[in-house]
């Protein structure tokens, strides 16, 4: 009968796992340790550039302003770390750190440069446009400011052309008291002081001129020929003014602007000798007056 036992190698007890031989396990063991002991330590100064480096890349700024700066700190940095993992040595691998930190350095340092230099251009660029504003708006005011004072001058031209006509059309002649209207309707009679209706019509243009231009002052002056004695002629003369006076007063005329005064016979413009010299010397006379020249009626005639 067959027997059911296996047969065990010699001198195997059934107990007992096969070990390697001591020889296979002394060399792996050595291996081991040789290969972990063959991994170099990093410096701290590459691991500063390293960090040094993340955080330079991670700053917008950096990257905006200094990027060749940047990219060349990174170039020093895989150059230390190849050294490190060639095994260069430590001082290799320590002064191409070093300058890898300064490269990184140099990158920040230039970005923060040109913000520096960049803001100051911003400010100063602010500071011309705040002087060009200013200067625009002082060129602008003062061209309205000029071109006002152009239309204010050509109104003002206006207004003396239309004023230098109107006195042409009421005949007024040039004085050394101002602008002098006689009018040829507005003669009296011998021993009268009224009006006649022609007379009444020249005083009514009189008085549109003075209310279209009421800046005027007038001086109201009456006079008479030498016909009857001095006294009665200066009475007369000052009715004849007061009659004038009065009628524009009746028309619109202010108060303020009129000024009424006699001189009786002392100031003829013509002869008393003849009936015409005398019809001539009875009249009344309008001065414009300038604001600021005091009315004074003539000195009499020698």
């Amino acid at each position: 009968m067959p027997s059911h036992h296996k047969t065990r190698p010699s001198g195997a007890h059934p107990m007992i796992k096969q070990l390697p031989p001591r020889s296979t396990l002394t060399w792996a063991t050595l291996a081991l340790l040789s290969a972990c002991s063959a991994t170099p330590v990093v410096p701290s100064s590459l691991l500063q550039a390293r960090s040094a480096l993340s955080a330079a890349q991670a700053q917008p700024e950096v990257v905006r302003l200094a990027s060749d700066e940047l990219q060349r700190a990174g170039e020093a940095v895989r150059q230390a770390d190849q050294a490190q993992l060639r095994d260069a040595g430590a001082d290799t691998v320590g002064h191409l750190a070093y300058l890898a930190n300064q490269r990184v350095t140099l990158a920040v340092d230039s970005a923060s440069s040109r913000s520096g230099q960049a803001a100051v251009r911003n400010a100063a660029a602010d500071r011309d446009r705040e002087q060009l504003g200013r200067r625009t708006a002082e060129a602008d005011a003062a061209g309205a400011a000029l071109g006002q004072a152009q239309q204010t001058q050509a109104a003002q031209q206006a207004r003396i052309s239309e004023m230098d006509s109107q006195l042409r059309a009421l005949k007024a002649q040039p004085t050394d008291r101002g602008m002098v209207v006689t009018l040829g309707d507005m003669r009296f009679a011998t021993n009268q002081s009224t009006l006649s209706a022609d007379g009444e019509y020249s005083l009514s243009q009189l008085a549109d001129f003075m209310k279209r231009f009421p800046q005027r002052r007038v001086l109201i002056e009456g006079h008479a020929d030498s016909q009857g004695s001095s006294e009665l002629n200066q009475r007369l003369s000052e009715r004849r003014a007061q009659t004038v006076n009065n009628a524009l007063l009746s028309l619109g005329v202010a108060a303020d602007r009129l000024s009424a005064t006699a001189v009786g016979e002392t100031h003829p413009v013509a002869t008393n000798a003849t009936a015409e010299g005398r019809r001539m010397n009875r009249r009344v006379e309008v001065i414009f007056v300038p604001e600021d020249v005091t009315t004074n009626p003539p000195a009499p005639r020698s």
